[in-house]
């Protein structure tokens, strides 16, 4: 990443660090942490240079708190200098090891030219299960566990989830990763493709709208188009990125012949293909071991991210073999539909996976994630929330490192025999 000389120049005035330039600064402070020692050297010396500017900062806030409200007087220290400086402080004080109750370091992974933390956030009950107030409580205490990838989509709530989460976020929208989809079949009108790039250029317009803000860093197709070239939707999406409205690309729910496909067409192209994919996956639901989806993530470089990681809900330990499933619950709710997620015979493997994991001095939950940070093709795990302390307890899960033989029980624990 390229970052204006002069903000590094501790000499350059106050007023000449602007917001792209804390923008920049944002993503450096985003980026991987490298073991290499090079890496660790460059990192070294630019971790020198922001503390150097953070000390300078800070004066200029001082000065400026001594002054009071009324700021006018002093060119220098307006609203508009003075608030992203404050951002940035915040973000700085990030890095070294937190107080109680502030950010905490979580680990980050690559997913395309994106690093994401390991847990990251899925807003589907945004606007749905939750209200505006909730919303922002589940927000707040997700950046403040150190979540930075938010997953939401056009068709959550008819859009509601994207207003929400962008309202949210606010002044904050520098600090996270916006990931957002688009062209569900459910969203489609008929004779609607979601790989057609007027509905891509149409529904991206519409999606940033509703996020308030002028780039999405995660953008993806929500269902395949089999009936537009593959080359037409990798076009757009080109067009796009080159435009600065969107900084990576996915699909979900894609089979590996697809993506194999879009990968070949990319190359002979010159084209970027799918860096992601987004499939049904947990402890429970094995797809994508078997029906060769993993092996194509393997070989292409595809990031995987699994949608439904707790089974809505059944993988936390709040439904129990032969006990009323709790009031409000989601697959409470859901009847007919809930069919697909819970019965009898998944209980029971529930249960002795509760078992697994107490013997461990672990929950359910903890098994549940650690399931996905453990795997090496996972890149984020975006588990729902509809309560703050439920962030907690997902950031908390990850800390399980499973092993080979812990993965070999689980598997015999799913599948015996």
């Amino acid at each position: 990443m390229e970052i204006r000389r002069r903000a590094l120049d501790i000499g350059s005035p106050f007023e000449q660090a602007d917001e792209r330039v804390l923008h920049d600064l944002f993503r450096c402070g985003r980026i991987e942490r490298d073991r290499s020692s090079e890496s660790s050297q460059l990192r070294s010396q630019l971790t020198k240079q922001l503390r150097d500017i953070l000390r300078y900062i800070r004066r200029s806030l001082f000065a400026c708190a001594r002054l009071g409200p009324d700021r006018s007087h002093h060119p220098h220290l307006t609203n508009h200098t003075v608030k992203p400086f404050h951002r940035f402080c915040s973000l700085l004080d990030r890095s070294a090891d937190p107080a109680p109750g502030r950010l905490r370091r979580m680990e980050h992974r690559s997913l395309g030219v994106l690093e994401v933390g390991a847990v990251g956030l899925g807003c589907n009950n945004f606007g749905g299960r939750i209200d505006a107030d909730q919303t922002q409580a589940v927000v707040d205490a997700a950046i403040a566990a150190g979540i930075d990838y938010f997953d939401t989509a056009e068709s959550y709530g008819s859009g509601t989830s994207e207003e929400l989460l962008g309202r949210a976020l606010g002044t904050r929208r520098s600090e996270v990763l916006i990931a957002t989809k688009w062209g569900h079949t459910a969203s489609l009108t008929d004779g609607e493709r979601g790989g057609d790039p007027v509905q891509i250029r149409r529904r991206l317009e519409a999606s940033l709208t509703r996020l308030d803000t002028d780039y999405v860093d995660h953008f993806q197709l929500h269902r395949p188009d089999p009936d537009t070239p593959i080359a037409d939707t990798l076009g757009c999406l080109a067009e796009l990125r080159n435009e600065g409205k969107i900084r990576e690309i996915g699909i979900t729910a894609a089979t590996a012949q697809q993506l194999r496909e879009a990968f070949d067409v990319g190359a002979e192209l010159g084209l970027r293909s799918w860096p992601s994919v987004q499939n049904h996956y947990s402890v429970l639901t094995r797809d994508p071991e078997h029906d060769g989806v993993f092996d194509a993530c393997a070989e292409l470089g595809i990031a995987f991210v699994p949608y439904f990681p707790l089974e809505s809900g059944l993988l936390t330990g709040k439904y129990r073999a032969g006990s009323e499933r709790p009031e409000g619950a989601r697959l409470t709710v859901w009847g007919d539909r809930a069919a697909s997620f819970i019965d009898d015979d998944k209980l029971a493997v529930v249960e002795r996976l509760i078992e697994f994991a107490a013997d461990h001095g672990r929950t359910l939950l903890d098994l549940a994630i650690s399931w996905h940070t453990s795997h090496p093709l996972v890149a984020t795990v975006i588990a729902g929330a509809t309560k703050p302390e439920q962030i907690e307890a997902n950031v908390a899960a990850a800390g399980w490192h499973l092993t080979d033989a812990d993965r070999a029980d689980v598997d015999a624990i799913v599948a015996p025999g």
